[in-house]
């Protein structure tokens, strides 16, 4: 077979945010198309070498290049730039092992005349790291190709380039890269385990939930997002089957879990996240299909890098899963491994099937979204590096959406400590995430300032201007002393009480100062004063 890709491993020193990579390449004839540059994590082959974490489902694309035009690439060898744009300029680590691949994107006319360049060592003592090509799967080499990395402030990270080395050639690339399959028409792949790898079944006999021991009602599988973007889940599609008259009502559901990915991970029933919308079973064929299901209002923006299951749950309600009427949902069983593993319910719980088991055993699945990476708000303060920290020195910021609430605190030495806490909920009549800001001495406009979407917008202005029009100077809302932090970092039940605090301050503002409004039109300002003023205070 033919190259359709090759990359170099690396690793750097210090955390730095990749800007661009330099490619020493030429091209041969006059192949048209257009050449990218991947950024995977590297993990180790059989020859104790590094290829991309791909193989076989490519789900760890870390970021991707600026597209570079075969047509601009010179007959003569010489650098070629590829750069690394807004969130694809992903922030390397001290000492990961990554690969940076070039692929042929699209293209035609590529044959053995007419084709890419890519020139490198052979020496293998010349650059710290390997190459590493793609030809009809991932293959490591024990030479290296010349590249350069770069950081987003231009500063080189890692070089291999031609200095020092004593024996060079070229790898040739002459096909387009295989394409990541996707089902899906909603938006880009989050994770999948293609059909191809397809070599096993298990009958789901049972209407979900079950409780009879040895049949199973639901399957599906563990699911690791990557690290870059966030993304909101549209569809997700399973390799399904019918067996006998089977009948009833089939959909999916998508959870945050318990265990670890891979090894023993499984759904979390108090965690339920969303669902899909539903078919009938009888629309299954008895071959082997891949079936979409559309999620309807799925209001979550997935944690990056974070374990989650999407499962297969059917129910008929009259008989129409047996023994003998069942659906048989696609496995591998003792296949490549995925980063997840497949879950099933049966006997009234939930189970994995992990590198704990006898079988190592993945679902065949596709999981699609839309990227709802959330923006930074506008006038936010929030420092992206310790240096602005310690310039804008201390404060406190609360992040409070839908989905979890995060409590920063950044201290006057611009050290940054993060309290874990994941909370699923929502706030009354508010429907869709905000975020609040709270800055040390400013009190409510501060708290409000920084307020993106949500019901208590119109209170947030006509509070500010009921606060303006009565004077009212506000003290700190919020105040978390040095004794507390270490409390929050492991009793998750203040955290809870700051969650409730924060929405009982909302819902109080917001009633009094309607109240206190109407109470001014009857020129009872003094009263109203002290009683808005008192409910601040005490908050």
């Amino acid at each position: 077979m033919a190259k359709s890709a090759v990359g170099q491993s690396f690793t750097i020193v210090g955390d730095k945010n990749l800007g661009k990579i330099k490619v020493y390449m030429s091209k041969a004839g006059f192949p048209t198309g257009k050449l990218i540059v991947r950024l995977y994590h590297g993990v180790l082959d059989g020859f104790g070498r590094y290829i991309p974490d791909d193989n076989p489902v490519n789900s760890s694309i870390l970021a991707n290049s600026s597209l570079l035009d075969m047509d601009d690439i010179d007959n003569l060898f010489r650098w070629e730039e590829f750069t690394f744009s807004g969130d694809q300029q992903y922030p390397l680590l001290n000492g990961v092992v990554y690969v940076a691949q070039v692929e042929i994107y699209e293209g035609s006319g590529l044959d053995a005349s007419n084709n890419i360049h890519v020139w490198g060592p052979t020496d293998p003592t010349c650059c710290v790291g390997n190459e590493g090509g793609y030809d009809g799967g991932w293959i490591s080499y024990n030479y290296d190709i010349c590249i350069e990395v770069y950081d987003t402030l231009n500063n080189s990270i890692y070089l291999c380039n031609e200095a020092g080395c004593v024996s060079y050639g070229y790898d040739v690339l002459t096909e387009v890269f295989p394409p990541i399959p996707t089902p899906c028409d909603c938006g880009p792949n989050i994770d999948f385990y293609p059909e191809t790898e397809h070599n096993d079944e298990i009958p789901i006999t049972r209407d979900y939930p079950c409780a009879d021991a040895g049949k199973i009602c639901a399957v599906g599988q563990c699911f690791k997002t990557p690290a870059n973007p966030r993304y909101n889940p549209c569809e997700v599609t399973f390799y399904l089957k019918k067996k006998g008259q089977a009948s009833g009502w089939m959909w999916c559901k998508l959870y945050d879990v318990t265990g670890s990915c891979g090894v023993d991970c499984k759904p979390d029933e108090s965690k339920f996240l969303c669902g899909t919308g539903g078919k009938f079973i009888s629309s299954l064929t008895t071959s082997f299909q891949l079936i979409t299901f559309t999620f309807g209002r799925c209001e979550v923006c997935l944690e990056p890098n974070h374990c989650y299951a999407v499962v297969f749950v059917a129910w008929s309600g009259f008989g129409g899963l047996d023994d003998n009427n069942f659906i048989e949902v696609g496995i591998r069983k003792a296949g490549a491994a995925h980063q997840g593993n497949t879950v099933y319910y049966e006997a009234g719980a939930w189970h994995s099937y992990g590198t704990d088991d006898a079988f190592n055993i993945d679902t065949i699945f596709y999981i699609c979204g839309t990227d709802c990476t959330p923006p930074l708000p506008a006038g936010s303060d929030t420092p992206s590096t310790t240096e602005q920290a310690k310039l804008e020195g201390p404060r406190k910021t609360i992040l409070y959406n839908l989905e979890h609430l995060v409590l920063h605190v950044h201290s006057s030495l611009g050290k940054k400590t993060i309290i874990p806490c994941r909370m699923i909920c929502s706030v009354g009549r508010v429907a869709q995430p905000f975020i609040i800001i709270v800055k040390g001495g400013l009190g409510v406009p501060a708290f409000f300032e920084t307020v993106v979407k949500g019901g208590i917008k119109r209170y947030y202005e006509e509070t500010l201007h009921v606060i303006s029009k009565l004077g009212i100077k506000c003290e700190e809302t919020l105040s978390v002393k040095e004794d507390v932090r270490g409390y929050l970092l492991s009793q998750n039940v203040m955290v809870r009480n700051l969650q409730e605090t924060l929405i009982s301050f909302i819902e109080t503002l917001s009633k009094e100062q309607d109240k206190t409004i109407k109470e001014l039109t009857s020129h009872k300002k003094k009263d109203k004063l002290r009683e808005l003023k008192r409910h601040v205070e005490d908050v």
